[in-house]
């Protein structure tokens, strides 16, 4: 699998409650849609376990999005499913700070799996 994330801040514009409930209610079923695109995760950041590192003042939420692999992503850029993914991501989203990753997934052990 092909795992990106997405971290970034609210849109300050509306409240934390009306920004996370479009998240919710409008950008995930937008991201459903996406070609390609076979499991999607959303965090919102609740409380920093130490106030010395970065925590929710400065990062809202993060998301996780699973990709058969690099061609899938690819190819789910560039639809018009992700367009519209793009379009709605600052109605819900500060992006001036979007940070973004591919990552390299290593589940060292599953409990009760």
């Amino acid at each position: 699998m092909y795992k990106v994330i997405w971290a970034t801040k609210l849109n300050a514009e509306k409240t934390r409650e009306e920004a996370d409930r479009h998240w919710r209610e409008i950008h995930a079923p937008l991201m459903s849609k996406v070609p390609g695109l076979e499991r999607y995760v959303q965090n919102l950041w609740v409380e920093a376990l130490d106030p010395s590192v970065p925590g929710p003042e400065q990062i809202h939420l993060h998301s996780e999005a699973w990709f058969t692999d690099e061609a899938a992503y690819l190819a789910a850029m560039g639809s018009p499913e992700w367009a519209a993914v793009a379009e709605d991501s600052p109605k819900c989203f500060d992006n001036s700070g979007l940070l973004g990753a591919v990552l390299e997934e290593r589940v060292m052990f599953e409990r009760g799996a």
